[in-house]
């Protein structure tokens, strides 16, 4: 499917589909819902838990 706004298509990139952490598919509503303001995942049920999903732990970058 093309899509006629170009940050939707970035936000459906490959790599945008994907936690950044473990590598493993997230949906773009999972994104939504725990990502941060960009949509971006840094956790997902594959690599922490519910709770620490709920805290926030997806929407904070570690490094």
């Amino acid at each position: 499917m093309v899509s006629r706004f170009p940050e939707t298509q970035a936000a459906d990139s490959p790599t945008a589909r994907r936690c950044s952490a473990c590598g493993a598919f997230v949906s773009r509503r999972f994104r939504q819902v725990f990502g941060d303001n960009d949509d971006e995942v840094n956790a997902c049920l594959n690599c922490t838990t519910a709770r620490r999903l709920t805290e926030g732990a997806s929407a904070v970058t570690t490094e």
